[in-house]
Formats: structure tokens, sequence, C-alpha cells
């Protein structure tokens, strides 16, 4: 079990690492337990085109319309946190998305290269 534990904490800090080197500019929660990092992306500017789904034509929270943008554009997937709300309190989680980082290393490498791919796109 030590060396499960040990292993989160070295991909947890991994992942804190990648996140502060994107151009992104999260703000983050850093857990002392559990799987997910938490940011905040209340500054950072989503696209019109994402906050619209193109199949429904509903709205969506900007939390999710930043994950969307973040799997289309850069292959980097992130978890919307309004998604955990009922529909009248979406607001309170629509800043914030969380990363996994109960993921291999090569993946949390390559999600911090793709992102730092993207800086010339933001």
């Amino acid at each position: 079990m030590k060396d499960y534990a040990d292993k989160l904490i070295k991909h947890k800090n991994m992942l804190i690492d990648e996140l502060l080197k994107s151009p992104f500019n999260f703000k983050m929660w850093i857990p002392k337990g559990g799987y997910f990092i938490m940011t905040d992306i209340s500054e950072i500017k989503v696209e019109d085109k994402y906050l619209v789904d193109e199949k429904t034509s509903e709205k969506r929270p900007k939390d999710m319309a930043f994950c969307v943008k973040l799997a289309k554009e850069y292959g980097v997937v992130a978890i919307s946190c309004s998604a955990f709300y009922d529909a009248q309190d979406v607001k309170l989680g629509e800043n914030m998305v969380r990363f996994a980082f109960c993921k291999g290393e090569d993946e949390i490498l390559e999600a911090g290269k793709r992102m730092r791919a993207s800086k010339a796109s933001l």
C-alpha cells in the first residue's frame, strides 16, 4: 500500500509541475489525499464557440466549455465540476475543473507537453 501511496504522491507532484508550466495560469488547490487537483479557471478566457453545444444548441457552463476546448484542441481531458451540482447551483462549480493524477507518468508528461504547445493559440 505504501508503494501505491508513494506513486500517487509522485504523480501528484508531476501534475502540479506540468500545470504550473502550462500557459493557462491555473490557480490550484493541492490535495493531501485523493486523485485530483482542483483548479480555478475564472481568469481563463473561453471562446464563445465552446459555450454552446453544437449538437443541441444548449448553453454550456464555462467549466464544461473549457474542458471541451482542452479535449478538442489539445487532446487533454479535465473534469468539469459544475456537472456535480443541481441545475440551480451550476454557477457554484462553473469556474472549477479538476485534473486526475491517477494516470501513468507518460500520460501526465504528455498532457503537460500538449498544454505548453497550445501557448501559441492563447
